[in-house]
Parts: C-alpha cells; structure tokens; sequence
C-alpha cells in the first residue's frame, strides 16, 4: 500500500507504470512538462471532505513515546481497519505498525476499537 497516495493528487498509469495524458497517451519519461500533461486523480477520501485527522488520531500526529526507524512504522492505523480486505471483514480494530496493545476485563487486545473512537462535530 503507497501510504503517500492518501490525500494527495496521484497520477493515472498504464499498468508498466507509464504516466498517460487526458487522451490515455503514453507521456514520455523525459518530458519536462510530464506531470502538467499527466491526468491527476483525486483521493475518494478527499472527494468526500475527509482530512488527515479523521483517520489519524492522536498517536499518529504526536507519537507514542517511542522512536521508529521510519515515519510509516509509527502509524496506528491502516486502509484494512476501516475496509477490510479481499479475504477478511474488517475488525475495527487499529493494526498498524505501532498499534497499542490494550488489556481489558483480563484478554489483550492489540488495537483500539475505532467504534468507540467519537469525532467531535
């Protein structure tokens, strides 16, 4: 998953990757001008009004007290905990990387519930 594809304009491609214009027309890789030519393509996310905190919480804006190697191995949650996948329903629960573990009533439980997670409206 391109984490850096979240909210930002990302750029239509054929499937070798090749940049294509409004006519799906290969533009050349050496072109100076290939990113003007080059369709952009909106996030679904942003299109609905969503920003970075409504997935982001508190943890992946300040961090948990602990230091990572990278920026991505520091986020708690990922596209899975809200969607699922093709073979799993979603859990609801955060997975990412640096997802707390939480013990509660005696069971751990690594994650938050994000169905307890309110947003303030």
């Amino acid at each position: 998953m391109d984490t850096a594809g979240c909210f930002v304009k990302s750029t239509k491609r054929d499937r070798k990757g090749n940049l294509l214009d409004a006519e799906d027309k290969i533009v050349p890789a050496d072109d100076a001008d290939k990113f003007r030519k080059a369709v952009h393509l909106n996030d679904i996310h942003l299109e609905k009004g969503m920003h970075c905190v409504d997935c982001h919480f508190r943890q992946d804006s300040h961090g948990d007290g602990n230091l990572y190697n990278e920026p991505r191995a520091a986020i708690e949650i990922t596209c899975v905990d809200c969607h699922g996948s093709i073979r799993e329903r979603t859990t609801l629960l955060t997975s990412g990387p640096a997802a707390a573990a939480i013990t509660s009533q005696g069971k751990t439980v690594v994650g938050r519930n994000l169905v307890r997670i309110s947003a303030r409206r």
